[in-house]
């Protein structure tokens, strides 16, 4: 048997107070308090301030192992206490660029070993945060997106699925998508395909610098733009500059 959606109840000046599982369309839902993400345009767009608890936040990536890096620091950072799972990193972290707590590192050689670590890394519900990298389209099907969603309801634990750019074509049970892609010189840009709430338009330019490098950096270094044959390089070695 279904089971069914509670009815709205009328407040005493006769407004509509709806429960906790339905939130209006026209507006972000902030049934649920979110994570701080460290920055303040992004949090402003996402539905209950920050990264998303009881559900999968999934990055939507161009090139593994670098813009997510910079997207996560101030999160990991206000963790510490806490260790970190990451479930097939492309790239090895930098741990002093980092600034985080205890790091467990797990390396499945396969995308069936990937999922099924992270499934059982979200049914733990144990630690800091969970970060899995599912590089390829064909590593994770709508239908397992979905399995992975149903389990991640009851976590407390923040969860990252990190996919290709070409995977926002496909449908996911993800209640929040968000696509980076490189600004210059120190800056990327976030779009949310999918939240709670409203469709997202445009793209959030956020500051990434890393904290151990903003102190060198000369005026001239923060607005000069690089030349355009050289933008790949430095998306790729981005994490390297975290701990720098």
């Amino acid at each position: 048997m279904h089971s069914a959606i509670p009815s709205p109840t009328l407040t005493p000046r006769g407004a509509i107070a709806l429960p906790p599982e339905v939130y209006r369309a026209d507006g972000l839902d902030g049934s649920r308090p979110g994570l701080p993400s460290g920055f303040a345009r992004l949090d402003a767009e996402l539905p209950g301030g920050g990264w998303l608890l009881g559900g999968l936040n999934e990055i939507l990536v161009e090139l593994p192992g670098a813009l997510e890096w910079r997207l996560l620091t101030p999160l990991l950072s206000n963790r510490r206490d806490r260790p970190v799972l990451l479930i097939a990193p492309p790239h090895l972290p930098h741990l002093p660029g980092l600034s985080s707590g205890p790091l467990l590192l797990i390396q499945p050689q396969t995308p069936q070993l990937r999922l099924w670590a992270l499934e059982q890394a979200i049914r733990s519900g144990d630690g800091g945060a969970v970060l899995a990298w599912l590089p390829e389209i064909r590593d994770a099907r709508p239908e397992q997106i979905r399995r992975l969603q149903a389990h991640a309801l009851a976590s407390h634990v923040p969860i990252f699925v990190f996919r290709p750019q070409a995977a926002a074509a496909q449908s996911s049970a993800a209640p929040l998508r968000v696509q980076l892609r490189a600004r210059e010189p120190w800056q990327i840009e976030a779009h949310i395909h999918k939240r709670r709430g409203p469709a997202h338009e445009g793209w959030l330019a956020l500051d990434a610098t890393p904290t151990q490098l903003e102190p060198l950096l000369t005026p001239r270094m923060r607005t000069a733009r690089l030349p355009q044959r050289t933008v790949h390089h430095v998306v790729a070695r981005a994490p390297s500059l975290a701990g720098h």
